[in-house]
């Protein structure tokens, strides 16, 4: 071996097992402001639940098959009625989630 790569082994074999990292920042002391604002309690707007024309995930209408909206109750095959609400609900991206 040289002399110049002995020297780099034994320069990297010198370095600090651990090299210093960011320090968090220190935490600041709360302010009067801060304090008063979570003494003041928070008020929401008042909702309503409507059950008149919530079907929860059952569909009632499709296009599978033709372009045409269809009633479920008039087509003459099978259908497996997957809505996007269940998708979202359950957090499926495709067959075998929702599965």
């Amino acid at each position: 071996m040289t002399t110049l790569p002995r020297l780099l082994v034994a320069a990297c074999l010198c370095l600090p097992a651990t090299l210093p990292a960011q320090t968090a920042p220190a935490p600041r002391p709360p302010t009067a402001t801060a304090a008063a604002a979570d003494d003041v309690p928070v008020t929401l707007s008042p909702f309503v639940v409507e059950e008149a024309q919530d079907r929860g995930y059952a569909a009632t209408s499709t296009l599978a098959g033709t372009r045409l909206r269809t009633d479920l109750r008039d087509v003459g095959a099978a259908i497996s009625v997957v809505t996007s609400q269940f998708l979202l609900d359950t957090g499926s991206t495709n067959a075998r989630d929702f599965l």
